[in-house]
């Protein structure tokens, strides 16, 4: 081989060797890199995975801390949000734009401050614990409840002092009105005592001879006087009695041309007649009703349609009308005779009730509406009451509008009492005067319905023309 193609022929192998080396070397190198690598990687892994659960761990004692966090919000930014609401809870203004350390330590600041300036009432303000917000809050609201209910209870006392002291000026302008009546009543007292003074003074004055003269002239005076009034009254006594002769006169003559009517004819005027009577059921049937203003509990009494009703009264039946429609009404038979019963057209009649208007009532005496032979404490009041309630109206003594008296028994005035008999009973003498006085009141209604030609009726004719004989004693009006 040729010198020159055998150097480059090492130079070749030189070259493949170098080559071979190197490349085991770089081999050798990426292996360990590799495996550097491959720890590196793992150890990465590790750590990141320590970190990871470290962070998951944080990150979920963060959620609990803070809460929801909103969208676009990382849980420190809630955290220094919510952290700027607080302080502005406490101060009532926005938080400056400082760290968290430096906001706190501003509010701690005026809180420090504020305590500072209440000296000996700090501890009453923020007690043992320091400051406690709500502690504070339930404490001023418990205080301003106590001012309240102490300001309603000064109120109420205001109150009643206001009303008292007004009472008391009441009563005191009553006093002093009182006071001043009173004064004037002596005053008037004290003048009167002074005229009759005056007056005595001057008449003692006067010499006897005066005083006799004065005497004698008011005497004869008086004389003249009673003289005069005689002679008046001897004339008038003489017209009268010629007035009453020519009255009588004219009467006797009036009378023997046309006789005089009967004041009592009224009274005997029927009110309605049975129309139909169904005797199984004992009911009648009127012609009258609600059109007519009859009304439910009305009593008639029953008379012949052939005969005028009777001077006392007394009928063959009496109803009470026990339902009524517009035009008809019914009424049960109360009492009737088998001798002479009721018959269709039969007439029906009520002293007290009218269809067209209200008669007028005088009512006076005793009543005995049980017929016990006594006379009811207040027999008096139940025929008042019966009369209202049939449509009549009362009257106290008798006048030119009255239609009716009804009279019952005559009062009886007792024995006047002693004065050893009131000393024992106060009451007696109080008891004499009323039966006095209401004796009297039955005596001057006699005298006045008779000048009036009232017609009068006794508690039988009374109760009879009314139908109410029967149930008088049974049962009180209502």
């Amino acid at each position: 081989m040729a010198a020159g193609k055998s150097s480059e022929s090492h130079a070749m192998l030189y070259t493949l060797i170098t080559f071979v080396a190197l490349f085991l070397i770089a081999a050798i190198a990426a292996g360990i890199y590799y495996a550097k690598a491959e720890e590196y990687r793992t150890n990465y892994d590790e750590q990141k995975k320590r970190l990871d659960e470290v962070a998951g761990r944080e990150q979920g004692n963060l959620a609990k801390i803070v809460g929801k966090i909103a969208d676009g919000k990382s849980a420190l930014g809630m955290m220094e949000l919510y952290l700027n609401q607080m302080i502005k809870a406490i101060t009532g203004q926005e938080s400056a734009d400082l760290s968290a350390a430096a906001k706190v330590n501003e509010v701690a600041i005026q809180i420090n401050k504020l305590l500072d300036e209440l000296g000996d009432d700090q501890l009453t303000v923020a007690g043992q614990e320091g400051i406690t917000l709500l502690g504070q809050i339930g404490f001023l609201k418990t205080r301003l409840d106590e001012e309240r209910a102490q300001t309603q209870s000064l109120q109420a006392k205001i109150d009643e002092l206001a009303k008292a002291m007004d009472q008391q000026q009441n009563n005191a302008q009553e006093h002093e009105t009182n006071l001043i009546a009173e004064k004037d009543r002596y005053q008037q007292q004290a003048n009167e005592i002074q005229k009759q003074y005056d007056e005595l003074k001057a008449l003692m004055e006067q010499s006897t001879e005066q005083q006799v003269q004065n005497v004698i002239a008011t005497l004869d005076k008086t004389k003249k006087e009673l003289a005069d009034k005689n002679t008046a009254y001897d004339e008038l006594a003489k017209k009268l009695q010629n007035q009453e002769t020519a009255l009588k006169t004219a009467l006797a003559k009036l009378e023997a041309i046309k006789p005089r009517p009967d004041i009592e004819v009224a009274a005997f005027r029927s009110d309605a007649k049975i129309v139909r009577i169904d005797p199984q059921a004992k009911v009648v049937y009127l012609n009258v009703g609600s059109n007519d203003h009859v009304y439910r509990g009305l009593t008639f009494s029953v008379y012949d349609s052939s005969a005028p009703i009777p001077e006392d009264g007394k009928g063959k039946a009496e109803i009470e009308v026990f339902e009524v429609s517009p035009s008809v009404s019914a009424a049960r038979i109360l009492t009737s005779s088998l001798n002479n019963p009721i018959v269709s057209q039969d007439i029906v009649a009520n002293l007290i009730w009218d269809s067209q208007s209200s008669n007028n009532f005088v009512v006076v005496g005793q009543f005995d509406l049980n017929n016990d032979g006594l006379a009811d404490k207040d027999g008096n009041t139940k025929v008042r009451e019966l009369i209202q309630r049939w449509g009549g109206k009362i009257q106290e003594v008798p006048t030119i509008e009255t239609d009716f008296v009804i009279l019952g028994i005559e009062p009886t005035v007792p024995i006047k009492p002693t004065a050893q008999q009131i000393e024992s009973d106060p009451m007696a003498q109080q008891r004499y005067q009323a039966a006095e006085a209401e004796a009297k009141l039955y005596n001057q209604t006699v005298v006045q319905a008779k000048a009036l030609s009232v017609p009068t009726f006794n508690q039988k004719r009374f109760l009879y023309l009314v139908g109410y004989d029967l149930l008088a004693a049974k049962s009180t009006p209502k």
